[in-house]
Order: structure tokens, then sequence, then C-alpha cells
């Protein structure tokens, strides 16, 4: 079984961020990389961060939005592994990406995708993709400025994303 996709990209800035900033759009901008005794505190779950440090060999960072105590947003960063082959060394792969129910709808998402190439400018290409089903994700790409790029299909067992050529 396969789930059919549509793969977005877009290129690295070639503005440099002096530093990393503390606050973006309103909230606190904060890069969590998971590690050893360190894998629970934010993102999906403790098993999906420590599977995805183990397929990046620790190269995998989650871009969060915090207002007070509460995540408002959050976005799995992760270099080329064997889920993507058509990455290049260099690329950036955004996803998962999960912004909280009452933050929905007001551009929160499209402002963390125009932030992402900013924030690894010696990236050399920023993926993504979306369902077809997923109209918001695909607005918000948009949005943000990537440009849709092919279908790809994911092995529902695997999880490998294959581009359709």
């Amino acid at each position: 079984m396969k789930r059919k996709l549509l793969v977005y990209s877009k290129s690295s800035s070639s503005i440099d961020l002096v530093g990393w900033p503390n606050e973006y759009i309103g909230f606190k901008l904060i890069e969590y990389k998971p590690g050893f005794g360190n894998f629970s505190r934010y993102g999906l779950s403790w098993k999906v961060n420590f599977l995805w440090y183990l397929f990046s060999r620790g190269n995998f960072s989650i871009l969060i939005l915090m207002d007070e105590k509460l995540v408002v947003h959050y976005s799995y960063l992760t270099p080329k592994v064997f889920r993507f082959p058509f990455m290049r060394k260099g690329d950036v792969q955004v996803g998962p990406c999960v912004t909280h129910a009452s933050f929905r709808g007001k551009g929160v998402f499209s402002k963390v995708l125009e932030l992402v190439p900013l924030l690894y400018p010696r990236s050399e290409t920023i993926w993504t993709y979306t369902t077809e089903d997923d109209i918001a994700a695909q607005k918000a790409f948009k949005n943000a400025g990537y440009s849709f790029i092919t279908f790809a299909e994911m092995s529902l067992r695997t999880k490998i994303v294959r581009l359709i050529k």
C-alpha cells in the first residue's frame, strides 16, 4: 500500500541571520535537539524522536514556538536519510509539523516555513510534502514561497518517499 503525496521545495536563503532569534511572531523560538536522556521533551513522542535520532545519526532538530508553557507549533527538521532518497546531502526536510488547534488558520505554519531557509542558510534545498487532501498545508506552502515540484508515493510499510516521474 502506498499513499500519494505532493512534494514542495524552496531554495535556501542567501541571507544569514546573525544569531538565533529568541522570539518569532510573538512566540518564544526554540531549536530542540533530542539526545540520549532527553528524547521526550517536545515533539510527537520519545519513540519517534529516538528513531529520528538513529536515522539521522543525531542530526535532526525540532523547531518549536512556545506561548508561555503551550507549544503553539513544532516542525521536525531532518537531513537526507533513507526515507527521502531524492534529497541531496545538505538538504533539509520539514515535517511532520503540528500547530496547536487554537492557533490554526492564523498563518503560524506559513511563518515557520518562511523562517526555515533563514535559519538553515547552508542547506541547498528545503523539502516538504503533504497529502492531496490537506488543503491547509498546501496553502501554507504556497504562502511561504515553496513551489510544487511533483507527486510522490510513500510506502505505508517502510515510510520511504519516492518521487513519481
